[in-house]
């Protein structure tokens, strides 16, 4: 067995409630180490892209079905350890 076949194998679909936020917070701290000269053109791609993500989750109904109930759980007694 390598240590490539060691570890998690599981990538939970879950995502908080403030994860778009987060997503745009992170991506604009990492565009202010971008050169100057890139960083509007980079703003620009990210925010259409966002826009995108955004228009995606709230045009569905996301209903909590078993599976992402369970995902939850596992994730908040991770948490808790």
């Amino acid at each position: 067995m390598t240590l490539l076949n060691k570890g998690l194998k599981y990538n939970f679909t879950y995502k908080g409630k403030y994860w778009l936020s987060n997503l745009a917070l992170e991506a604009e701290a990492a565009i202010t180490v971008l050169p100057t000269h890139e960083q509007e053109h980079i703003r620009h791609q990210i925010a259409h892209n966002l826009q995108k993500l955004y228009k995606q989750r709230n045009g569905k109904h996301v209903i909590l079905d078993k599976h992402r109930r369970n995902e939850f759980k596992i994730i908040n007694q991770i948490k808790r350890k």
